[in-house]
């Protein structure tokens, strides 16, 4: 057989702009999409994790868009489904009326309890792949559990087949999902901590897969990485989260990224999509204050395909020049500010309004369901300016475990 390959995608998010406070930043989700279908090759299995479209009611032009791209003759195979999807939160809805558009199979394995998986063969390996759509809060330990008899099921049915005696079994699971093991390792600035801190009630932990999964792909988390989870039995098992297709806040910058799996030898690569350029600039002196504001007067108003998001770090006091750099920017669609001053940092989005992040922060701490020792401690942390490491560690340990701590 000739080498064919997995494509693991989530949260194409596809939309004519990406952010909603910047809609001239467009078409960035589309341009992965493009990147991806290129890259795929006859034969070739593309796995998308959900949040496909950025609403339940996508435009007729993107839908339009996705199924010019998807219907390319690269991507044909007779007899065998090139896109296999499962739903996530943004575009869930009963009948999937824009998929009748779109060539893919939606395989979600709670609908076919009779056959829940699509078997694809390579030279070594009988690859049986698994789908839940997005499940509501509270509710995916119990889905989990059914879908753990359905593998259980299919498994008895496996060793009657041709496969089975002549290629390894690997059974892959697809979900949409919010994961601990994701978020916490999301934390690399103060906004980054807070959105993390948005994600406190994550679903998929630990101990809850169900046993016989070989490999997991989840989605909802904008963000690209390779994890580990531990299933019911205590066996770790290997999990990818593709990420988004595009930036959609000046937070995400992992993004536009996809993993492409060898079907005959499992191995996994990360691969690049369309990625926005992103540049940091960090303005410490009145020379770099009047050379960035020279700067952002010739960026483009448009932030066309080929230009960059611009995030500035002003660490000056000089408040005539600060307010020059505003202004050279106003009408440009993609700088944006991070402005840390003597008793806080402080982020602005744009126009929007300042805010206090250390205070949105602790607030969050507060709300969550941690126990009231693990509260102070997070408190403290972030009140002494301790290492986002530090901060981090606290929050995985001690906020996600909301279980174990609030009885404490």
């Amino acid at each position: 057989m000739t080498t064919r390959k997995m494509w693991f995608t989530s949260d194409w998010h596809l939309a004519d702009g990406a952010w909603v406070k910047r809609p001239e930043i467009a078409g960035d989700a589309f341009r992965s999409l493009k990147a991806l279908v290129e890259k795929v090759a006859p034969g070739d299995i593309i796995l998308a994790a959900g949040d496909l479209f950025d609403t339940k009611h996508p435009s007729a032009a993107g839908v339009l868009e996705a199924r010019s791209l998807l219907s390319s003759e690269r991507l044909a195979v007779v007899g065998q489904p090139a896109l296999m999807y499962i739903q996530g939160q943004h575009e869930a809805q009963p009948e999937v009326p824009w998929m009748a558009l779109v060539t893919g199979y939606h395989c979600d394995s709670r609908r076919k309890p009779h056959l829940p998986y699509v078997r694809f063969d390579s030279d070594n390996y009988a690859i049986d792949v698994y789908g839940l759509d997005w499940t509501l809060h509270g509710q995916l330990r119990e889905q989990l559990e059914t879908l753990g008899s359905l593998l259980r099921a299919s498994q008895r049915v496996f060793q009657k087949t041709d496969g089975a005696k002549k290629r390894q079994h690997v059974n892959l699971l697809m979900l949409h999902q919010t994961c601990n093991a994701v978020m916490a390792s999301v934390g690399e600035d103060r906004q980054k901590i807070l959105d993390s801190l948005a994600y406190r009630s994550c679903e998929l932990q630990d101990s809850m897969l169900p046993p016989g999964f070989d490999m997991v792909i989840v989605g909802d988390t904008h963000h690209h990485g390779e994890f580990y989870l531990l299933d019911t039995e205590g066996t770790a098992v290997p999990c990818y989260s593709p990420g988004s297709f595009a930036m959609q806040s000046i937070a995400e910058t992992n993004v536009g990224q996809c993993f492409a799996m060898n079907m005959s030898t499992l191995e996994v690569e990360s691969v690049p999509l369309y990625q926005r350029q992103y540049v940091e600039k960090h303005i410490k002196n009145p020379i770099e204050f009047d050379q960035a504001v020279r700067d952002a007067i010739k960026l483009p108003t448009l932030a066309q395909e080929d230009m960059p998001i611009v995030r500035y770090y002003l660490y000056g006091r000089d408040a005539e020049r600060m307010q020059a750099l505003r202004q050279a920017c106003i009408d440009k669609e993609h700088p944006f500010f991070h402005i840390p001053t003597e008793n806080a940092e402080e982020y602005i989005d744009g126009a929007a309004e300042t805010e206090n992040i250390d205070e949105i922060v602790i607030q969050a701490i507060r709300e969550s369901t941690a126990s009231e020792s693990a509260k102070d401690m997070l408190v403290d942390l972030v009140m002494s300016d301790s290492s986002d490491e530090v901060i981090n560690a606290y929050y995985k340990d001690m906020v996600l475990s909301h279980v174990e701590t609030s009885e404490t």
